[in-house]
């Protein structure tokens, strides 16, 4: 991580992610979080205490992004789940 500055986030959890939710486990709705300036997707895996692999996707302003990708102030976070079906 660069520095002590925080930045914040939106994030939106989907299906069974939501019992990660830091404000109410279970909740729908996006909450705003914030997290150390240069932290990435993987590190706020680390925080919420999402296990990688129950994590298939994550967007970040409506784009796929890699769990490398270094979180900027305002960064709209979605995170999915695998997903089984027919």
């Amino acid at each position: 991580m660069i520095n002590d500055s925080m930045i914040n986030i939106e994030i939106k959890l989907f299906a069974n992610l939501r019992e990660y939710n830091p404000e109410e486990p279970g909740r729908k709705e996006a909450v705003e979080y914030e997290i150390a300036q240069g932290s990435t997707i993987e590190d706020l895996y680390r925080e919420l205490g999402i296990p990688e692999d129950h994590v298939k996707m994550n967007f970040v302003n409506n784009l796929k992004k890699k769990k490398d990708y270094e979180l900027q102030d305002g960064d709209r976070v979605a995170v999915f789940p695998p997903i089984a079906g027919g």
